[in-house]
């Protein structure tokens, strides 16, 4: 007879510790495209992300990089857009573009069962793609008719004004795609644009999920076999310059709410691989990175100001910032404002203590451990090591390096970047 648990006693507790997760294998393919291949998981699925250096556009090269991306799904030579969604709906399979900052991602999901044909129509879409004006005019219309429906929202409104005052309209991650930009962007851009950074241009692929021994040779016989040039995408400059902190406030006539957001660029020199990285991490969660964060106790449960606040680190390729992001009533905008700077001065003032670090500590890791659940995951945390070029180690050691770090090094860190600098943004 099968013995019962005894729910009077509680599981025992240990300290986490290091633990090694499925390491991706690396192949070269026959144009000299790499493949990195996580085979992980029981179920008969497969992840494959293509990932093209098309990033840290600015202007109007921004707008014409998103349509790009989003065109490649439009029509081919051999299928019209509505015959390439059917084909993929067919197969029970999912397809997303995403452009983003630092790079344009094309990404499939489907049944191990289908592999083959999935990675033959994406080929298909980047050899092929046609860039009808028909297609183009109606993303076109699509695009702006999204834009304006965001720009109805505060929250849209207030993150372009930030990261504009944090980095510039100019730069590529202070540029805003507006829908000017998008209706000024012709077919011929189009064209250009793909020659430049997707036809013939070298590119990356991550592929997660239950594989079979030969399947590296499916890749081989059809992403690997297209045309891939000796010439590198251009290298676009994204470092952040230096900008004084502003105040903007931009009210909007019959608002309830008003959305916050206190933020400035953090000079990481080496971003993600830098010795400070994962203790202003944590110290970003501490200040307010989960439920029982300080800025989650002063303005949500202690004044009631907001549902909701949030403090995030952002690591992007060439640069890095912290951003506070709150709704609030609009008659207490002026005092959730005052409120975050006291807490983001708190950091400095009321040191973290043990207790304190054990506990934001402990959730890190195991918000961590409990995301490592999926092949899925593991690529997406590989694909942050090949971005920011971080020692392929990096989150197998991520446990105990937290494990080093000192109410000391937490309060120098707190010193070294909380100190003043901070632009304030609020819309509604």
């Amino acid at each position: 007879m099968e013995k019962l648990l005894d729910r009077t006693i509680a599981p025992q507790a240990f300290a986490l510790e290091d633990f090694p997760f499925v390491r991706p294998q690396t192949f070269t393919l026959p144009n000299g495209v790499i493949l990195r291949l996580i085979n992980a998981g029981v179920q008969p699925t497969v992840n494959v992300q293509l990932n093209f250096n098309t990033g840290r556009q600015a202007g109007k090269q921004r707008a014409v990089g998103f349509l790009t991306n989003k065109m490649l799904l439009e029509g081919t030579q051999h299928r019209t857009a509505a015959s390439l969604v059917a084909a993929i709906d067919y197969m029970g399979a999912f397809l997303e573009l995403s452009p983003g900052l630092d790079h344009s991602e094309v990404e499939f999901y489907c049944l191990h069962k289908h592999l083959v044909a999935m990675l033959a129509l994406v080929r298909e879409m980047l050899a092929e793609s046609v860039f009808s004006i028909q297609q183009l005019d109606k993303l076109k219309n699509i695009t702006a008719q999204n834009i304006r429906i965001n720009l109805e929202k505060m929250a849209t409104i207030a993150t372009n004004l930030f990261r504009e005052a944090i980095f510039g309209a100019e730069h590529p991650y202070g540029s805003t795609i507006t829908e000017q930009l998008i209706m000024e962007t012709s077919q011929e851009d189009i064209r250009q644009f793909y020659e430049q950074y997707y036809a013939e241009k070298p590119f990356e692929i991550i592929a997660a999920g239950r594989f079979m021994p030969d399947d590296v040779e499916l890749f081989a016989q059809t992403l690997g076999n297209l045309p891939v040039s000796s010439t590198n995408t251009p290298t676009l400059s994204g470092h952040a310059p230096a900008i004084a902190p502003v105040t903007i406030y931009r009210p909007k006539e019959n608002a309830v709410q008003s959305s916050i957001r206190i933020g400035k660029t953090i000079a990481l020199e080496q971003g993600k691989n830098s010795s400070e990285y994962l203790t202003l991490s944590l110290l970003t969660e501490a200040l307010g990175g989960y439920f029982g964060s300080r800025l989650m106790q002063n303005i949500r449960q202690a004044k009631g100001l907001t549902y909701g606040i949030y403090a995030n680190l952002v690591t992007l390729q060439q640069a890095s910032y912290l951003v506070i992001g709150a709704d609030v009533k609009k008659e207490l905008r002026e005092l959730a404002i005052e409120e975050i700077h006291k807490e983001i001065a708190s950091m400095i003032e009321q040191p973290i203590d043990a207790y304190e670090l054990d506990l934001v500590r402990n959730y890190m890791q195991g918000t961590f451990i409990s995301s490592l659940n999926t092949a899925f995951a593991i690529a997406s945390r590989y694909k942050s090591i090949y971005h920011h070029r971080l020692p392929e180690d990096f989150y197998h050691t991520y446990v105990s390096s937290l494990n080093k770090i000192t109410t000391d090094s937490l309060l120098q860190t707190a010193e070294k970047y909380l100190k003043g600098g901070f632009s304030v943004i609020s819309v509604g």
